[in-house]
């Protein structure tokens, strides 16, 4: 489940170096349609800046950056993008029988979503060790950013920590974010150490994705399209070009209260 960046360069200098003054919808607009560029890079890891970019649509990933100058953070403004509207949700047959077996009532499980996302951040370390892009300065900014929330500095984005619960055991789930109405998935955890556990990383997806719908959210931005999984859930490929008016629609306004939404 996890959504390891398309490295196209070795050297981030090869790219655009933004700054949070060109965050602007005119620079993404001139990038999206003017160049081939899809990554830009900065070494301004603030939660500003960080919202900023999420806001119009880039998706960030941490790199290590060249010549030892640093960790950069790298958004990206995908080519296409998966995106899952709630109609075209499907349930495989293990997930459905999960469902329609009393399973979820019987062993308890059920998915939590949090703001704080210590706990996930924590299975993703240990599911992914050392091929997680999550690196040190990313992993202190998703703090920052979760400290930043409890002030709501920013009701239009949140961060949201999913977890998949067995009983008490986490078994599965995702870091991501909220921009308005549209929500980004960034990376997952998946324990596969118990065959009970079979279909759990699919079932986390369909609770979570019943869970977007019924509090408002527009869509589910999974991004790379190139991971099976992702269409396998009913996820739509958009070019850029139909992603970005749709995601602009959804940006706008205050996110919507996942953390309450049974």
């Amino acid at each position: 489940m996890e959504d390891d960046p398309e490295d196209d360069s070795d050297d981030s200098g090869s790219i655009p170096y933004v700054t949070i003054a060109q965050l602007t919808r005119q620079v993404r607009d001139f990038i999206a349609e003017g160049t081939g560029f899809d990554y830009v890079w900065t070494h301004d890891w603030s939660p500003g800046f960080y919202r900023a970019q999420a806001r119009l649509g880039f998706i960030a990933v941490a790199h290590e950056g060249p010549g030892g100058a640093g960790n950069v953070l790298l958004p990206q403004l995908q080519f296409s993008y998966a995106v899952l509207d709630w109609p075209d949700l499907v349930m495989d047959r293990g997930v459905r029988k999960i469902i329609e077996t009393g399973r979820l009532d019987r062993e308890r499980i059920r998915i939590e979503v949090h703001s704080d996302p210590a706990g996930v951040l924590e299975q993703l370390a240990q599911v992914w060790g050392e091929k997680s892009w999550l690196l040190p300065e990313y992993v202190r900014l998703m703090h920052l950013l979760a400290t930043e929330q409890e002030r709501d500095a920013d009701p239009g984005f949140r961060l949201l920590a999913t977890t998949l619960l067995a009983g008490n055991e986490p078994v599965a789930g995702e870091l991501g974010y909220a921009v308005g109405r549209a929500y980004v998935s960034l990376s997952g955890f998946l324990h596969r150490e118990r065959t009970e556990w079979n279909h759990f990383g699919k079932l986390q997806m369909v609770l979570l994705a019943r869970r977007l719908d019924a509090a408002g959210f527009a869509f589910w931005n999974l991004g790379h399209p190139r991971m099976e999984y992702k269409t396998r859930l009913g996820a739509k490929i958009l070019t850029r070009r139909d992603f970005l008016p749709r995601w602009d629609a959804a940006a706008e306004g205050e996110v919507p209260d996942l953390e309450r939404t049974l």
